[in-house]
């Protein structure tokens, strides 16, 4: 099995006779959703039971080997004051 790199963040994975093209020009938009729902989870406005609904729902998705919790308190994830 191999990988091939193209052109615009594409990648063919070939293994024998088959191969799958994989596109991941937009992964950017993965990683800021998730820093999006970082913000919303450490606003000052959102309450635990939607804090721990994030923390289940993020566990849920992503798997058991990726520190959610780690994740959210990242600064990256901080709302930042606001200064008016």
């Amino acid at each position: 099995m191999s990988l091939v790199t193209s052109q615009n963040s594409r990648y063919t994975l070939l293994e024998g006779s088959v191969s799958v093209k994989i596109d991941l020009s937009d992964i950017g938009l993965v990683r800021e959703s998730l820093v999006l729902v970082g913000r919303v989870y450490n606003h000052p406005d959102t309450n635990q039971h939607t804090k721990q609904f994030i923390r289940f729902e993020l566990q849920r998705l992503l798997g058991n080997e990726y520190d959610i919790k780690g994740f959210l308190n990242e600064p990256v994830c901080k709302v930042k004051p606001d200064i008016s």
